[in-house]
């Protein structure tokens, strides 16, 4: 059976400045990306939201993108090899799995930001370095893609062992803004994103990633 998930991007303040209303948000959607202090988010910020996320029963997902806090994930970044995309990601998405640990809380699934997110939907090497990253922390997260032609082709060649496999991988549409022909969207028009693709369904513990499928 098809589901929607409403899913929103948050935890991108940082420091003094808010971006957002994640409060009110975790009260309305079912799943977040959650910033990872690459593009928005710090440490606390992260904490605060992964308490938040687990209070309202909110699954989350790493949220990683280029090193660009300036930028806001969204300016273009050249020259970035594959091999080194792949290791900002793996370090991305371990420090949320902290976070979430000590919480008592589970990352459930990974979707990239900005710039990241927008050369994996038409670079190959890059959706693949995401996909290797994922595999390489957790084969069971849940690797969420932006529908489009480019990026499922380089997400069906995901390795094998990554959670792209077998179902697992996850496409989805962003309501904050038109899209170019290239898939690169036009702008955002608010700070809070909706998207299709995942519900948490089990929790943690129970021996499941947590998300229906969709066949």
């Amino acid at each position: 059976m098809d589901v929607i998930d409403l899913n929103c991007d948050m935890g991108e303040s940082f420091g003094a400045w808010t971006m957002g209303s994640d409060a009110e948000m975790l009260k309305i959607v079912s799943s977040a990306n959650v910033a990872c202090g690459f593009h928005g988010g710090d440490p606390l910020v992260m904490f605060e939201t992964v308490k938040g996320a687990k209070g309202n029963g909110v699954g989350i997902g790493a949220h990683p993108s280029f090193f660009d806090v300036w930028g806001f994930g969204r300016r273009q970044i050249q020259g970035e090899k594959p091999e080194d995309i792949e290791k900002t990601v793996v370090y991305q998405i371990g420090a949320l799995q902290g976070v979430a640990r000590a919480v008592g809380h589970w990352v459930g699934h990974v979707k990239a930001h900005g710039t990241l997110a927008n050369l994996a939907a038409v670079d190959r090497p890059t959706a693949l370095a995401i996909g290797r990253a994922i595999a390489a922390v957790d084969r069971e997260l849940i690797y969420v893609v932006m529908a489009g032609r480019h990026r499922q082709s380089g997400f069906a060649q995901a390795p094998r062992g990554c959670a792209a496999r077998s179902g697992r991988g996850r496409r989805a549409g962003a309501g904050d803004g038109a899209r170019r022909g290239d898939h690169k969207r036009f702008g955002q028009a608010h700070p809070g994103r909706d998207r299709h693709g995942l519900r948490p369904r089990r929790q943690p513990g129970s021996g499941g990633d947590g998300y229906a499928r969709q066949r």
